[in-house]
């Protein structure tokens, strides 16, 4: 049983359940969700999250810090995160008119450089789609190469392999793991931080192949393969 409650300037996602106890948690596309037993009163709910206010503003910061860091935009003098650091985008038209030209990208310091050709070096809607969508299509072919370079040694470290690995737009997510098929997603926006937090995501999606659950015995796997996972998490906004 779901609902949306409106709580102050909040809105929250309500879903009853067969539970004890009322949970609260935040989505990384910032959405605020809670879970209730069945028959709690609403006011109880208000009165939970309310005290639970200040927490609720931070963790809303951490997320809004995400967005930005998060964000793919491919116009001059715009900011790109690639692998946790901060680059500026540099638009630089190939000197010579070039049919066969593609748009390219390569890091120069803290610059990323994109050639084009001289009817997408523009910012009319046009030239910035055709860049928007060919730096998407770049950040994805450079997630599946670190991907390819990291996967083996964490499937060597936990004894299990994937069946197969898709790249996905999750927005709730970074990873998950169909344990049925051995099929392992990993969330296209994890090329915006540290490699150590696709890692991280990797092992925890692999560990599902042994514990499909979160309970103590997911964490002791977590424990041993990924000794610094809770720290890898907090790179990603978690506790």
């Amino acid at each position: 049983m779901e609902e949306t409650i409106v709580i102050g300037t909040l809105s929250v996602h309500l879903t009853r359940k067969r539970i004890r106890n009322i949970n609260l948690r935040i989505r990384p596309d910032g959405t605020v969700h809670v879970s209730a037993p069945m028959r709690t009163p609403r006011s109880t709910i208000v009165a939970f999250v309310e005290g639970k206010r200040s927490w609720i503003e931070e963790n809303l910061a951490k997320v809004s810090r995400q967005t930005s860091i998060m964000a793919v935009s491919c116009l001059e003098g715009d900011s790109l995160w690639l692998w946790g650091q901060r680059r500026t985008v540099r638009i630089v038209p190939y000197q010579q008119a070039v049919r066969s030209a593609k748009t390219t990208f390569g890091c120069h310091g803290d610059e990323l450089i994109v050639h084009v050709r001289e009817r997408d070096a523009g910012n009319d809607e046009q030239a910035v789609t055709r860049r928007n969508r060919a730096l998407e299509l770049w950040l994805r072919t450079q997630l599946s190469e670190r991907i390819a370079a990291h996967l083996p040694h964490c499937e060597k470290i936990v004894g299990r392999s994937a069946s197969a690995i898709r790249i996905k737009s999750m927005r709730s997510r970074w990873g998950s793991c169909n344990t049925k098929t051995g099929t392992i997603s990993i969330a296209v926006r994890l090329v915006h931080f540290d490699p150590r937090c696709l890692e991280m995501v990797l092992y925890h999606e692999l560990c599902h192949l042994i514990e499909p659950n979160h309970g103590p015995r997911f964490h002791a796997l977590m424990d041993v393969f990924c000794p610094d996972w809770r720290d890898r998490n907090k790179l990603l906004g978690g506790r």
